[in-house]
């Protein structure tokens, strides 16, 4: 039988996840999830009180809410994943080395301090650096416009299951 874990968001399940057998309490808690109980029916707009699962008795205004949370923080964790291999202050810099290797792939005599000083410093040509440089900025867009899309498709469908008053396609919206 699969493990299922609610992720609670103000004491309301926002999404029901299937979680791995050999989970840990420590994942489960960053995740802000519970582990069900077996036999217990939990859905999206359930409570959590802190010990005990119910029924929801919410409005469909606060099961958005909870599952918007959610969205948010998977979206997040998503676009973190690919960030994290980078410190902020690297990523700080990539529009202006982009911008610069663009700049001088289009002409060679545009000025670029910044890639100029950066493959100096690794010992690379600054040709080779500015094609490595198009092809991770390149990269990271389409990567990160799935996740982008996804998260917005998500969005519309929360917003369209609220507006037309539908709890189940509500419920149905997962990240």
């Amino acid at each position: 039988m699969e493990k299922k874990a609610g992720v609670v968001n103000n004491g309301v399940v926002g999404n029901v996840i299937v979680v791995a057998p050999d989970i840990t309490a420590e994942k489960l808690d960053a995740m802000g999830a519970i582990l069900v109980p077996d036999g217990v029916p939990v859905e999206i707009g359930w409570g959590y009180d802190g010990a005990t699962f119910r029924p929801p008795a919410v409005s469909i205004d606060e099961i958005e809410a909870g599952l918007c949370a959610d969205i948010e923080a998977a979206y997040a964790a998503a676009i973190d994943v690919i960030a994290a291999q980078y410190p902020a202050t690297e990523r700080d810099s990539w529009p202006k080395q982009e911008a610069e290797a663009r700049a001088w792939t289009a002409d060679n005599a545009a000025a670029t301090p910044l890639l100029s000083a950066i493959a100096t410093a690794r010992g690379i040509a600054l040709a080779d650096l500015a094609a490595r440089v198009i092809a991770n900025a390149d990269a990271y867009a389409a990567q990160g416009g799935a996740i982008i899309g996804r998260r917005q498709a998500r969005m519309d469908a929360i917003a369209a299951a609220v507006a037309a008053n539908d709890i189940a396609a509500l419920q149905a919206v997962t990240w």
